[in-house]
């Protein structure tokens, strides 16, 4: 009996040579959803558990030549992470696939410690060329606020959907408290989840938890499943993951996700 053709899909992501996020966690990420990963390098980085010393951006034209390897018309989900100087490049890339396949775009502006990977003035250049063809943003509280330009929640969330968002999933909308909170939102409904998760919030700090979240997503999307089933699949899979998780001191002081 011939063998179902793996789904392909696209990680834009930078490397951190930790291997506990960028493209490095995606792709093992992806792989573990039983997708096959196309990784298109947008940055590389010098950092280890205790955050980011340094980011040097690729070239639009070297991003662009690198998903030109791959078989766009075949892939079945993109996810994007640290963009770098390609956000345009990356749109372009995202529009020679099929329209209607998943976009999963996690705007990881900053490391939770480090040097940023987007600055405070480019912000809005990176929204502006994302968010027309991304189908999901996944930002955490934090991004949340920095990628609308907002003070409050409510407002970013309102913003960002009169801007032209699809799908919103908040991670940790919260930011604060013994729980964490998950809530995914619609340009339909824009004040009642179609998914929503409470759980309560771990001792420590784990790296990667995002990255892992984000691509777990983006690998259940491809399948076909609804948002709300691929986000309660990608939320399972992290919560795996920190219990598996090991510290390893000589890298720094979070935690590095096992997956």
């Amino acid at each position: 009996m011939k063998k179902k053709c793996p789904l392909l899909v696209a990680t834009f992501a930078a490397i951190d040579g930790s291997g506990g996020a960028g493209v490095l966690a995606d792709c093992r990420a992806l792989a573990a959803a039983e997708a096959v990963p196309l990784a298109i390098t947008t940055a590389i980085t010098a950092q280890n558990l205790d955050g980011v010393q340094a980011c040097w951006a690729l070239s639009a034209q070297r991003v662009k030549a690198q998903f030109a390897a791959y078989p766009a018309a075949n892939i079945a989900a993109v996810k994007i992470g640290v963009v770098g100087q390609a956000a345009a490049a990356i749109a372009a890339c995202i529009r020679q696939c099929a329209p209607t396949i998943p976009v999963v775009w996690d705007p990881v502006l900053a490391p939770t410690t480090g040097k940023a990977f987007v600055t405070s003035s480019a912000i809005a250049s990176v929204r502006r060329h994302l968010l027309p063809v991304a189908s999901m943003i996944t930002p955490n509280r934090r991004e949340l606020l920095q990628l609308a330009n907002a003070k409050r929640t409510t407002s970013a969330i309102a913003q960002l959907f009169a801007a032209g968002c699809r799908q919103l999933l908040v991670t940790d909308i919260d930011g604060s408290g013994e729980r964490i909170r998950h809530v995914l939102l619609t340009a339909e409904a824009q004040k009642t989840p179609i998914w929503e998760i409470s759980i309560r919030r771990q001792s420590g700090v784990y790296h990667g938890s995002g990255c892992l979240f984000s691509a777990t997503l983006a690998a259940h999307l491809a399948r076909g499943e609804s948002s709300a089933t691929a986000a309660a699949a990608a939320q399972k899979t992290v919560q795996q993951a920190i219990r598996q998780a090991v510290a390893v001191p000589s890298l720094g002081r979070q935690k590095l996700l096992i997956n």
